[in-house]
């Protein structure tokens, strides 16, 4: 783990630098991105991002996974297509943002300090942009970067618990 220590570290200020940035701008690269890809292209890539994600978070462990992980593993990812399911389009962007946040904050920090992270900066999130003139505060994306981030989180734990089991077993 120790090797990967700066660039998660590098990855998570990039992830949390992005959040702010895409609060105050947000709306502009939307119009602009919206011009330049339908619905469906922003769909597909967003769901790109996120399946590598995915694949990255199983790839990191060279041990194999038990059925009770793939499981837990294959239920995370029944919620992040349920949960994308019932957003709009240009709100998808919050599961891959969030949801990588929750990720290498995990990883990074560990459960508790990673939980206040993600509580504080999805609604950090949204107050910063109750102030901003073309922007709306909106208690449905607080509802959708927390859950973004659990899923993340919980993605980080899963892949954390086997890789300690699956340790203490050699």
């Amino acid at each position: 783990m120790a090797q990967y220590r700066k660039p998660l570290l590098l990855a998570w200020i990039i992830c949390l630098a992005s959040i702010p940035f895409l609060s105050y701008f947000g709306r502009p690269l939307q119009l602009y991105v919206s011009s330049i890809f339908s619905s469906l292209q922003l769909t597909v890539l967003l769901s790109c991002f996120s399946a590598a994600l995915f694949i990255f978070a199983l790839k990191q462990s060279t041990n194999g996974y038990s059925k009770s992980t793939l499981l837990e593993i294959l239920i995370l990812i029944v919620l992040f297509l349920i949960i994308n399911f019932f957003l709009l389009p240009v709100e998808r962007i919050h599961i891959c943002l969030f949801g990588t946040f929750g990720f290498l904050s995990h990883k990074l920090f560990g459960t508790k300090v990673a939980l206040c992270l993600l509580f504080a900066i999805s609604g950090l999130d949204e107050l910063i942009q109750h102030y901003l003139p073309d922007r709306v505060g909106d208690w449905r994306d607080v509802l959708t970067n927390v859950s973004s981030s659990l899923l993340g989180l919980l993605l980080s734990f899963i892949l954390a618990r086997n890789s300690d089991t699956s340790s203490n077993n050699q």
